[in-house]
């Protein structure tokens, strides 16, 4: 007959209770740790380059100010089709039914992917008015050329990835779309026409609805998710 002490075997379950709870807290991040860690994966390289290259575009602009009305667009154009590049990775490297099995699914990485890419446009854009010296009808017309076209083109080219899972249509879409809004700001003379106030009107409708179409289709993406699962 063995003899227990009980007293001894408590406290080994108690030590073994606090190494495991230690072991968990080591390995198990939270969901905020676990975000932080896929936005800095997914989006660093990214960040460093498009700043690095918006440096360069802006010190463009400034030494040529005449180039400033081209490059400026071409920058957001750029980083537009880059962000469909972003919300398209899981069909181009076929990983999208391994990450609906993962807390990082479908629904919530296109929500943290365009929260993240809308806030680093924003600082663009911003940084791009506060840096250029422009007067009211030069600042109007940027407005036009990037932040209108950008949030309209890629507002349409995100509700098609859905039926179109391939980046050259994607990207045909994004580009022709982008297109026709720079033609019809051209043909109807819109930096002329309008004022300052009517043109953030215009700028602030397009961004409201771009965040109603991106939160429609995250909901969208999510009910996707929890019916395959």
């Amino acid at each position: 007959m063995v003899n227990i002490d009980l007293k001894a075997l408590d406290e080994t379950k108690k030590a073994c209770h606090q190494e495991l709870h230690l072991i968990q807290e080591k390995y198990n991040a939270r969901y905020s740790q676990l975000i932080w860690r896929y936005m800095v994966k997914e989006y660093c390289k990214l960040f460093i380059f498009a700043f690095m290259s918006f440096g360069a575009v802006l010190i463009m602009s400034i030494m040529f100010q005449q180039m400033t009305f081209v490059c400026i667009p071409l920058y957001f154009v750029i980083f537009g089709l880059l962000a469909l590049l972003e919300n398209m990775k899981d069909d181009l490297y076929h990983t999208k039914e391994l990450m609906v099995t993962s807390y990082m699914n479908e629904g919530r990485s296109f929500l943290y992917r365009t929260i993240v890419i809308i806030v680093f446009q924003m600082i663009m854009i911003g940084m791009t008015f506060l840096v250029l010296p422009l007067n009211s009808k030069e600042f109007i017309y940027l407005l036009l050329l990037t932040v209108f076209p950008l949030f309209i083109a890629e507002m349409i080219a995100l509700s098609c990835i859905q039926l179109i899972r391939n980046l050259g249509g994607i990207a045909v879409i994004y580009m022709v779309v982008y297109g026709i809004v720079i033609v019809c700001i051209h043909y109807f003379h819109l930096e002329v026409i309008i004022s300052m106030k009517e043109c953030l009107w215009v700028v602030g409708g397009s961004f409201i609805l771009y965040i109603v179409s991106m939160i429609l289709l995250y909901k969208q993406r999510k009910e996707s998710t929890v019916l395959w699962n």
